[in-house]
């Protein structure tokens, strides 16, 4: 099922659209092994079916610095790696059988071999950020891969309660999420000689973009919206994750509303994820949400304005419409 903001992403992507089809053919590259036997496993990660948003971030902030330099895709494809190792992981963690409308690994093949699978291509991360030619990435990439790690650790330990608060939210979700997009344009900017104050720009710039993303990933799980994005709805209530809508709304509730909001949250059947909706609604909890994911967009756009008028800066300007509008 297609969506309007569906065009957003195209248009984003057209702009770098020969960078886009030349880092598809070395990604399919990593997937290919002289191992027979695992090439059923690799192919359920390697085909081309994600929104491939880290690649896509990262060519268009090199286009924000002038033209974009022939050589890259490596780095791309190491972005793009990281990101899909964890969403094995993820799956394991959240006991997922579905992502992006396919079955998961673990659905499939079992927690071990997605276990496994994940650590695979955290491996294969690290052989080719050691290639990578820039000095200064292989520690970016290093220093993002921990920070995923704790991110989702934090989450886990001390993430699933009502006395989670918005500074515990925004430190997870810079980890997790943000934190791989700002990589994305921070090493863009090393990678083209750009001075300090650029790869800052970039760097803060992607992380907004993280912010926006994940905000609204939030409110698309609560909002149960599972045949559009591809991937069960209410998972956060179900793992007891307590997401910004959930914490916005807890914040005007009476101390008997959150001690019932916790019964339902522990439970985390249907029907409680249906009063955990019904409550974030009436407590104007995702309004609230929207409004913060609207105040990231403007420091997006505003950062991004600091550069030169190009296809790119659009194209840009198109992602981060995206970013807000998507539905999946």
């Amino acid at each position: 099922m297609s969506h309007p903001s569906d065009k957003l992403l195209e248009e984003a992507a057209a702009v770098v659209s020969e960078e886009m089809a030349a880092f598809e053919t070395e990604y399919a590259r990593q997937f290919v092994s002289e191992n027979e036997s695992l090439t059923p496993l690799l192919s359920l990660v390697g085909m081309p079916k994600g929104k491939r948003l880290r690649p896509l971030i990262f060519f268009l902030s090199r286009g924000l610095l002038g033209r974009i330099k022939s050589e890259g895709f490596k780095a791309a494809v190491i972005l793009e790696l990281l990101h899909a190792a964890s969403l094995v992981h993820d799956d394991v963690v959240d006991d997922s059988a579905v992502r992006r409308g396919e079955e998961t690994v673990n659905a499939i093949w079992g927690n071990k071999a997605a276990v496994l699978l994940g650590d695979y291509l955290f491996a294969r991360v690290l052989a080719l950020g050691i290639e990578l030619n820039w000095p200064g990435s292989l520690q970016i990439i290093s220093r993002t891969a921990v920070r995923m790690g704790g991110g989702e650790l934090r989450q886990t330990l001390t993430g699933k309660g009502i006395d989670t608060t918005e500074a515990d939210y925004f430190q997870t979700i810079r980890d997790k999420t943000a934190g791989l997009f700002s990589a994305a344009c921070e090493i863009a900017g090393l990678s083209n000689g750009s001075p300090a104050d650029r790869q800052k720009q970039l760097s803060d710039l992607g992380e907004s973009f993280g912010f926006i993303f994940q905000i609204q990933d939030d409110i698309l799980d609560l909002m149960g919206y599972e045949e559009i994005m591809g991937k069960p709805s209410w998972q956060d209530i179900q793992n007891s994750n307590v997401t910004l809508p959930m914490i916005l709304a807890l914040q005007n509730s009476a101390p008997e509303e959150k001690e019932a909001f916790q019964h339902h949250l522990q439970k985390g059947l249907k029907k409680d994820a249906e009063w955990i909706f019904n409550h974030i609604q009436d407590k104007n909890g995702f309004d609230k949400a929207r409004e913060i994911a609207i105040e990231y967009k403007d420091k997006a756009i505003e950062l991004l304005y600091r550069f030169p008028q190009s296809k790119f800066r659009a194209g840009m300007k198109t992602l981060i419409e995206y970013g807000i509008a998507r539905k999946w």
